[in-house]
């Protein structure tokens, strides 16, 4: 290892894992290559790794089950995501029901594919929020399968969505006094409230899939002078997310907390 970081790369096609993992490690990154999902099952738990890609269909394991054995034996501490070439509502909904983050189709440019390793990096989230998980499981459920897009098409960041709630958001922070944020209290305050907005927003399953984007972008929108600070408890968001504060100031909006 280079102490670069470090994603642990599984599929049973070599030639492809093999052009995955050189395309990555010439983007900055260090890969460690499993052929099989039983093995990278143990090669996580001697050392968690930071970042999962994992192939879908493979013999024996498939990806899927391998996400849930992460999730079974508490050992999914990173975000896993899916490389399929199945373009179908159904491999949305066993990826979320299995545990898994995100997917990127196979054949894709690999830009796009780096766009999302880079992201997942980046932004600290330990994988696709609970919150987030549940309402794309629940949007999915609700409409025919035969209307949706193909995924592709379907799963996008939404522009317009991240103006509207930056301008919604900062109409309610400036009625707050002008030091408002500087606590780590009101910090999980305004990140409660910035999630309802976006989850609120998130109306559609492709939507819903990109919540940890949505809301990252609002925030950097926003340009408060403690953002980074919020990027921090990206990496304890579901617990944060059942902190009273944190959830009345979704449901209430923000307010002022005395020592």
């Amino acid at each position: 290892m280079t102490g670069r970081p470090t994603i642990l790369l599984v599929d049973d096609d070599q030639a492809v894992v093999r052009l995955y993992a050189r395309a990555i490690q010439m983007r900055g990154f260090d890969v460690v290559i499993r052929n099989n999902a039983r093995e990278a099952l143990a090669t996580h738990r001697e050392t968690p790794f930071r970042l999962i890609i994992s192939d879908v269909r493979m013999d024996g394991m498939d990806g899927y089950e391998f996400c849930r054995a992460l999730v079974d034996e508490n050992l999914k501490s990173c975000p896993v995501i899916f490389a399929t070439a199945d373009d179908e509502i159904a491999t949305v909904v066993s990826l979320l029901e299995s545990g898994g983050d995100d997917l990127i189709i196979k054949g894709s440019a690999f830009d796009d594919i780096m766009a999302r390793v880079t992201f997942w990096f980046s932004s600290r989230f330990p994988g696709l929020p609970r919150a987030a998980r549940d309402k794309a499981l629940g949007l999915a459920a609700g409409q025919p399968q035969n209307k949706l897009e193909p995924i592709a098409k379907m799963i996008r960041i939404d522009r317009g969505l991240i103006d509207h709630i930056a301008g919604e958001f900062s109409g309610e922070l400036q009625k707050m006094p002008p030091d408002y944020g500087a606590r780590l209290v009101e910090r999980i305050i305004i990140l409660g409230r910035i999630s309802r907005l976006v989850l609120d927003d998130c109306d559609d399953l492709g939507l819903a899939m990109r919540f940890a984007d949505h809301l990252t972008a609002v925030i950097h929108a926003l340009r408060l002078p403690f953002g980074s600070d919020l990027n921090v408890l990206f990496a304890r968001y579901d617990t944060l997310a059942v902190d009273e504060r944190f959830r009345k100031a979704a449901d209430s909006g923000l307010s002022v907390i005395s020592d």
